[in-house]
């Protein structure tokens, strides 16, 4: 189970990254769609990590780490990407 939440963690920031260089079709130019399933995808992440922290007392330190990546995600990430998408790339 732990290896399966790390593996979530980087594949979302995995997928963000991509996304956003990579133009595809049915996602907004300005990221907004990327930018919402990636919040989503942190939030929940987050809150299966509070929840699996209080219920599983054998992995308490996996869990927290799971916790405090997706606290990194919403806190840093999430905002960094905002204003770099809608602020710093210029309009094609």
């Amino acid at each position: 189970m732990r290896k399966t939440m790390y593996s979530f963690h980087i594949l979302s920031n995995t997928l963000l990254v991509l996304f956003l260089f990579i133009p595809i079709p049915f996602l907004n130019y300005e990221g907004g769609d990327i930018l919402s399933i990636y919040f989503q995808v942190s939030l929940i992440l987050f809150v299966l990590s509070v929840t699996l922290y209080f219920l599983n007392q054998k992995n308490r330190k996996t869990w927290m780490i799971s916790t405090i990546l997706s606290i990194l995600s919403i806190l840093i990430v999430f905002p960094v990407v905002f204003f770099y998408l809608f602020f710093g790339i210029p309009p094609a």
